[in-house]
């Protein structure tokens, strides 16, 4: 009276025990009190939300500097409870796939595209170029935040003072 679907994946078994273990010990001082493993991840990743919030913000605040910096997404510092780290980005005159080159000779990686939603880019216009995503997440750092804006600002042209 059962089904068996076949042998398990043992091995997704193990690296999904092994992510949670990553994430749970995330925060350093958890294993100084008798705290379970989802106590540990419930508290890991409350920092790493809070950490990630840090980065958008000073994410969001450079790209805001960036003239002719189009933002796909929420924009607005007291909304950034709201969104996920990563940031859809286009300019003006730079076309989406040579920004993405420029960034990657700068060692940045970044993806260029529509990240497979294509539906979405083709109702905001932005076909073929899609847009360029980057994605900070929980292990980078303030100091990355300022690479990714200091490559932007060396690629992206300038506007004309007179």
């Amino acid at each position: 009276g059962k089904w068996m679907t076949g042998t398990q994946s043992f091995e997704s078994i193990a690296g999904g025990m092994a992510s949670v273990d990553y994430l749970a010990g995330l925060d350093p001082t958890a294993n100084e009190e008798d705290l379970n493993r989802r106590q540990r991840l419930v508290r890991a990743m409350n920092q790493v939300s809070q950490y990630e919030r840090d980065l958008s913000r000073s994410m969001l605040e450079g790209l805001g500097q960036i003239e002719g910096l189009r933002i796909y997404g929420i924009d607005r510092p007291e909304d950034l409870d709201h969104r996920f780290p990563t940031w859809s980005i286009r300019h003006d005159t730079v076309p989406t796939p040579e920004l993405a080159r420029q960034l990657g000779k700068r060692g940045i990686q970044v993806w260029a595209g529509n990240y497979y939603a294509l539906e979405m880019t083709e109702f905001l216009g932005l076909e073929p170029d899609g847009m360029v995503r980057i994605g900070p997440v929980h292990y980078n750092t303030h100091a990355e935040i300022d690479t990714v804006l200091n490559a932007l600002e060396d690629v992206l042209p300038r506007a004309n003072v007179a």
